[in-house]
């Protein structure tokens, strides 16, 4: 007999008159007290831990993209370059170069968020709309869902249900939400969605409309819609007049300054929905060769064998990751082929 069971018969000889009642009351306690914090025979206790589940944050504590802090020395170093040297196909402009810039892909990061994990999103973003040219949609279109202020104490989940009603009612059929909290970092206002999807029917017809700003009662083009329902319950929806050239840049250009759950480590700022949601198609992820924007030719590894040097730092207003670049310098060739592939432990430059 161990130390606690002679114990528990002494407690119960001592000090109770014991009844059947009080006795199984106390048995009860004993032997949930052995289950909890007495080992069994492995040797092993059985304690019941329950997660506790945070709260889902308010929008108006979400912070920028890139407002955390640089997550190692080697985030935004230049390992390698790819391109095209077949400039003279390039109408003057050069040699196409890409610089590989090694990247942590964490969206607080002052540096990656830009040139790693805003282009990489960017990428997965194109593959579900070219999965989407399939179902001929029509012209992917930009548009801003802004809200009312009182929309600022929603959480995230709640403000997308309520834009997704919003832009069903006005003909939106599916697309994606990039989420925008704030405009700038010490300026907390304004949430809105810039989303990219299609218009049922198609925007031409008000983007090119001679009554612009002064829509006749009966219209019922997208224009007179919108102003419509912003009159009825503040919220604010409009298609930009600009026709965007693509839909990467779009995007990775929104995604460098969406705003950013800080208390989720794997946050989702995209989100598909409508004709566009998740179970509507899949998406088959296909390595294509990446080709030349100036010839359509196939590019591959090269290296800078100049003496002028690059620009690599990317936090100078000079970096660019993507630019034409002169072949010759001083009558010698700056570029060659690169017969290897760049990686992380590459001292580049």
């Amino acid at each position: 007999m161990d130390t606690i069971e002679v114990w528990h018969e002494g407690y119960l000889r001592d000090f109770f008159s014991v009844s059947k009642e009080a006795l199984r009351e106390i048995d009860g306690w004993y032997q949930r007290y052995r289950k909890d914090f007495m080992p069994d025979a492995s040797g092993k206790v059985a304690v019941k831990v329950e997660r506790v589940k945070r709260p889902e944050t308010r929008i108006r504590d979400f912070v920028l993209a890139g407002s955390g802090e640089v997550t190692s020395e080697k985030c935004g170093r230049v390992i390698g370059l790819y391109g095209c040297l077949q400039y003279e196909k390039h109408e003057g402009k050069g040699v196409y170069v890409i610089k590989i810039v090694d990247s942590c892909d964490k969206p607080l990061c002052p540096v990656c968020s830009k040139f790693g994990w805003a282009s990489k999103e960017a990428n997965l973003i194109v593959d579900r709309f070219l999965a989407g040219e399939e179902k001929d949609l029509g012209q992917v279109e930009h548009i801003v869902c802004s809200a009312p202020m009182s929309a600022y104490d929603m959480t995230l989940k709640e403000f997308r249900a309520e834009s997704r009603k919003i832009l069903s009612s006005l003909g939106v059929l599916g697309g994606v939400t990039i989420f925008h909290g704030i405009r700038h970092k010490d300026d907390p206002e304004n949430p809105h969605l810039h989303v990219l999807g299609w218009v049922r029917g198609g925007y031409g017809r008000c983007r090119f409309c001679s009554r612009k700003s002064n829509c006749s009662a009966d219209c019922d083009g997208f224009d007179n819609r919108r102003w419509q329902l912003f009159l009825r319950s503040g919220w604010f929806v409009k298609v930009m007049l600009e026709e965007r050239k693509t839909v990467g840049g779009t995007c990775w250009y929104q995604l460098n300054h969406c705003s950013i759950d800080p208390f989720r480590r794997r946050f989702r700022v995209t989100s598909w929905f409508g004709v566009a949601g998740y179970n509507n198609f899949g998406v088959k992820r296909v390595k294509s060769r990446v080709l030349c924007p100036s010839c359509n030719s196939s590019m591959g590894f090269i290296s800078y064998v100049g003496s002028r040097g690059l620009v690599l730092n990317p936090e100078s207003p000079e970096f660019k990751k993507k630019s034409f670049e002169r072949y010759l310098e001083d009558g010698v060739p700056a570029y060659t082929v690169r017969e290897s592939k760049p990686y992380a432990g590459d001292d580049f430059g």
